[in-house]
Parts: C-alpha cells; sequence; structure tokens
C-alpha cells in the first residue's frame, strides 16, 4: 500500500484498533472518545514521547487527558499540618507506596504517578512535622484552631500534570505546558502570625521542593544546574539555614546580666538612708572620721562585684553550653562586654538608690526602664527595622552599642580592631562612668 501511494501518488486512510500495524505509515493520528490525541510520524512520536511502542505512545496520551478530566472531579485530597519543632526529629509521614524506593535521604521515583510522595519525603526534616487530613476544611479548621502552623493540599493530578507541563516546556509547546499549570500547583495555607515560624516553613517548603526536582532530573540524566534560579546566594557570615536564637542571643544576654546588677544596687541606698545609716556617715564625715559619698559607692561596688562575676558567668554558661548558642570570635571580649555592662548595671541601679526613696519606687523604676530597653537596644528588633526617632532613642542606650559588638564577635567573628566591636567597649566604660558620677553628685546633696 505504500508503494501504491507513492506510484500513484494517492491518499491511503486506514482505521485499525492495532496501532503498531500503521507503525510504516507516513503519519498516524491517535483517537479517543472522539478527541484526535495527535497527528505525526510514527517515528516522530515515538522520540518525543520516549517509547519503544505505539501503544505506548498512545497509553501516556490517554493518561493526559484523564487529567483535564479529573480536574473537575471531585477527588481525595492530601493535607499536611506543619509544626514547627526546635530540634526534635519527624516520626515520618508513615507507609509511603511501595513505587518509591527511599535509602537514606535519597529519593528514587519509580513511578510518575507518585511524585508527591517523592516530594513529601524531602519535607521530612527536623523542623516540619506532618500529620494526614482528611480533607482541606479539616486541615485549615486546624490552623484557624491554632493547632497547627500551616496547610498544604497536593492535587491528585499534580503527578501526571507536573511531568506534562515539563515535557511540553522541552517540546517547546509553552502554549500547552500553560494549561497543566494550575494541575500541577500545590496550595499552602500558613499562620502568618508568627513571622519567624512563617519563614522557616517557606524556606524549608522551597528548599524541599527544589532539592526534589533536582534528583529527579538527574535520573533522567538531564543537568540539575538547568533548573538553578539565576541568582545566586553565598554567605559571607553565618549559614544558608540561620537561626534566629543566634542573633538575639547577645542583646538579651546583656539585658539580664544588666538587670540583675541592677537589682543587687538599686536598694542598696534607700535601705541605708531609711534606716539613718547613710546620714551618720555624712555627720561623722564633717569630723574628719566618717566615710564620703564616693568611699560608700564604691565600698557597695567591691562587694557586690562578686556577686555579679558569679550571675554573669552563669548565664553565659547556659548560653553557651545550654542554649547552643554560636560563638565564633573570643569568648574572653564577650566576658569582658558581659561583665563591663553587669558593672554599668551597678552603677545604674546606684542611681535609682540615689533618686527613689522607697523600695517600692525603685522597684517600679526598674521594671519601667526594662521593657523600652530590651526592645530598643537591638536585641529583638533590629535597629534598621525602627522608625528614625526610635532609632535615635536607641543610640543613646546603654545596651546598644554594646549588642551590636559582642553580636560581631559571636558570629562575625570580629576583635577589637572592629570599630563596631571598640565603640561597644567605649560606650559601655562611658556609661559606668556617667552612672557613677550622677549617683555620687545627688548622694552628696
Amino acid at each position: 500500500m505504500v508503494r501504491e501511494a507513492k506510484e500513484k501518488k494517492q491518499s491511503i486512510i486506514i482505521t485499525t484498533h492495532y496501532i503498531d500495524e500503521a507503525r510504516q505509515a507516513q503519519t498516524i493520528g491517535m483517537m479517543r472518545s472522539g478527541e484526535i490525541l495527535a497527528e505525526n510520524a510514527p517515528e516522530q512520536l515515538l522520540k518525543m514521547y520516549g517509547c519503544t511502542s505505539l501503544e505506548e505512545v498512545f497509553l501516556n496520551l490517554s493518561q493526559q487527558q484523564e487529567i483535564a478530566l479529573k480536574a473537575d472531579t471531585p477527588t481525595k485530597s492530601v493535607e499536611k499540618q506543619f509544626k514547627v519543632r526546635h530540634e526534635k526529629k519527624s516520626e515520618g509521614l508513615g507507609e509511603l507506596d511501595e513505587k518509591l524506593s527511599i535509602n537514606g535521604n535519597q529519593t528514587i521515583v519509580r513511578d510518575w504517578e507518585y511524585m508527591s510522595c517523592g516530594y513529601l519525603v524531602y519535607l521530612d526534616i527536623d523542623t516540619i512535622n506532618l500529620e494526614y487530613y482528611p480533607d482541606t476544611s479539616s486541615c485549615t479548621k486546624a490552623v484557624v484552631e491554632g493547632k497547627a502552623w500551616g496547610c498544604m493540599y497536593i492535587k491528585s493530578t499534580f503527578s501526571e500534570a507536573l511531568l506534562e507541563r515539563v515535557k511540553r516546556i522541552f517540546l517547546n509547546n509553552l502554549l500547552e505546558s500553560v494549561k497543566h499549570t494550575t494541575l500541577s500547583e500545590i496550595q499552602v495555607w500558613l499562620d502568618m502570625t508568627n513571622h519567624q515560624i512563617a519563614l522557616v516553613l517557606q524556606r524549608d517548603i522551597l528548599q524541599g521542593f527544589d532539592n526534589f526536582t533536582k534528583d529527579v532530573v538527574k535520573q533522567c540524566h538531564v543537568d540539575s544546574t538547568l533548573f538553578r534560579p539565576p541568582i545566586r546566594f553565598e554567605t559571607v557570615y553565618g549559614s544558608n539555614r540561620p537561626v534566629f536564637t543566634n542573633f538575639a542571643a547577645p542583646g538579651v544576654i546583656l539585658t539580664i546580666v544588666f538587670f540583675l546588677a541592677v537589682s543587687l544596687t538599686a536598694l542598696a541606698l534607700i535601705m541605708e538612708r531609711n534606716e539613718g545609716l547613710l546620714g551618720r556617715s555624712f555627720v561623722a564625715d564633717q569630723f574628719i572620721i566618717g566615710v564620703t559619698a564616693t568611699e560608700i559607692l564604691f565600698s557597695h561596688v567591691f562587694t557586690q562585684f562578686i556577686v555579679m562575676v558569679g550571675q554573669t558567668l552563669l548565664a553565659l554558661l547556659f548560653m553557651i553550653a545550654v542554649f547552643k548558642v554560636d560563638c565564633i570570635g573570643s569568648m574572653v571580649g564577650v566576658i569582658v562586654m558581659a561583665l563591663l555592662q553587669g558593672l554599668c548595671g551597678m552603677c545604674f541601679g546606684f542611681v535609682i538608690s540615689a533618686v527613689c526613696t522607697h523600695e517600692r519606687n525603685a522597684i517600679q523604676v526598674s521594671l519601667g526602664c526594662f521593657y523600652p530597653t530590651i526592645m530598643l537596644s537591638g536585641s529583638l528588633w533590629p535597629l534598621e527595622a525602627m522608625p528614625k526617632v526610635l532609632r535615635c532613642i536607641s543610640w543613646m542606650l546603654p545596651l546598644t552599642l554594646a549588642t551590636r559588638a559582642v553580636r560581631s564577635i559571636m558570629l562575625r567573628g570580629w576583635g577589637i580592631e572592629w570599630s563596631h566591636v571598640y565603640w561597644g567597649y567605649v560606650a559601655t566604660c562611658a556609661w559606668i562612668a556617667i552612672f557613677m558620677i550622677v549617683a555620687i553628685l545627688i548622694v552628696k546633696l
């Protein structure tokens, strides 16, 4: 028949249920349910779909046709609950399909229909706990009720649509690829009230999918760098997975040391004044046998300094040994700064003790200074994110430059030769002198 068609220049049309019988034809068309699925040369179709027989090509085309039908039909969905945990490892996803072979951290997809399960393996990490839900409403309800931090919905058409979407891109058929975009999407609802947790979830979900696609294309003998974004991030300091604890720890530790030292001296002069000891000391000073205000203050500094050193070392021990906060710089520099901040807190306590006349007033002033200090010193709220007015106020606080200095030592490994570090020491010493002078002047009045 091929010879007849060539010699007599006639067109011959054959309809058959046995597709491979038409393999010698110049062009074949495949129809299913009244719709033309493909029309091209047999060898071209085999090459396009990577098959060895026309029956396999027809099977692939039939499966692709079913994707659109499934999209309009209610299907069973798989939802996941996200819970962020500090260090405990996730218990897993339960039993996966037998068509997934898991070997350590490597997941090999044996059947393209189960790509969603392969992706979920990459979410079985320390920061995410996955739990199944029967439908989308119950999953989002858990987020609304505060039982979960997020909900993920993977459509039943995901695997087939994603594969078809990639195929169309490689075949330079972008219009057909766009049609499968919605079917291959993964929907995620997050509770954004906790910014840090939401950022961690977004980061790990995207990173998990990136790792998954790289491993899949490697199995297809395709260079994974083709799927890498054109922007490449490299760290100068820190790691690619930053921990908020490392950022907040320097400021929190200095704040704790500072206000623990304030509590040591905030009531010292008040108690002596109320008991009459301070007045008798000043009266005796007039007869050259008493003590001066400077001597009284320095005597308190020397006696309370030992207690403050113990408090400081204990706080630093918990920070490094218990909470595992990173410190790539000199630990000696951190200890010295913490001790200076403790001394600064003691001097600030003397100012409070000299100004206030009753214990309750001193306690109220101490507590009232705590919240503005921890919020405006850059411990939790970065200076760059503050309004200009608050930023100006922040620079005038005794903890701001010290926090920046300790953070530079611990996270960047900087030494005293860096301006961020030595200005922290200079500012702390200046505040010690200011508080001590103010306290002495007030006591002498």
